[in-house]
């Protein structure tokens, strides 16, 4: 009878210890799954320099990041600066603290080299070299003086940005994947332009384009369900031009920006 009972104890033990492995493993493999789809979009303001100049915040930078393969050491100093700009305006806990001007929403913060430094870094990673230029773009800019960045920006409602015939970019992240200790994040990018058929009815009629320069046309009446992220499927974006962005991991599972191709 002991034999017996000692044998029912050893397998009941043994059934525990696989089930407890077996709980290990999905957890490992659920974090490894969880933290791939948190850095690529519950952290996509610290990487996506398309983000940061996709929209028409940025009047004519607006998609330049799409014009050859970059980067970060061969982004133009002007675009540089932007990106530099806009990431700071969106990733600083007290930029949009205090209005400069109440009736126009006007922001603006003036920073020291060493704070600008620190924001590059978390962008583009700590061998980033910093070669800012004054620069003015639709919504904001950049003005430097004597190793003082003056940082400006107008909230999007002041700055026309919510209007509904304006051209901007579109772009949906396809696919994603760790490669080589990186992280290859796809994206497929085209250009809105919304074209008024009648006002008093509100109807508009949506071009689609592969970029900005409108040479090659995708779709000439683009479906406007596809415009809401939520309702977008596989076909709103299938035509759409593919962009390669690499990501590569700097301290403490922090991941920035190395490089954007396309496909």
């Amino acid at each position: 009878m002991n034999i017996i009972k000692n044998f029912n104890t050893k397998k009941i033990i043994m059934i525990l210890v696989i089930f407890v492995l077996l709980i290990v493993i999905y957890l490992f493999v659920d974090y490894k799954v969880n933290f791939l789809k948190r850095v690529v979009f519950d952290r996509q303001n610290e990487w996506d320099v398309t983000l940061l100049q996709n929209t028409k915040l940025t009047g004519n930078y607006m998609g330049e990041i799409y014009n050859q393969d970059y980067t970060f050491n061969n982004l133009p100093a002007d675009l540089f600066s932007v990106l530099i700009s806009n990431y700071y305006t969106m990733n600083s806990e007290d930029f949009f603290a205090i209005r400069n001007n109440i009736s126009t929403g006007y922001f603006q913060k003036t920073v020291s080299k060493k704070e600008i430094e620190k924001f590059s870094k978390k962008l583009f990673g700590k061998n980033s070299s910093l070669s800012l230029v004054s620069v003015n773009y639709a919504c904001g800019g950049l003005t430097i003086n004597n190793d003082k960045y003056t940082i400006s920006s107008y909230e999007p409602e002041y700055c026309g940005i919510y209007t509904s015939t304006e051209d901007y970019y579109i772009s949906d992240i396809t696919n994603y994947y760790k490669e080589n200790g990186n992280i290859i994040v796809e994206k497929k990018v085209a250009y809105v332009s919304p074209n008024i058929i009648s006002e008093e009815d509100g109807e508009i009629n949506y071009e689609v384009y592969e970029d900005k320069t409108k040479n090659k046309l995708i779709d000439a009446s683009y479906n406007p369900e596809c415009l809401f992220e939520e309702k977008r499927k596989e076909e709103c974006y299938e035509n759409f031009k593919t962009y390669k962005i690499t990501l590569k991991k700097g301290n403490w599972n922090h991941y920035y920006f190395d490089k954007i191709e396309k496909k």
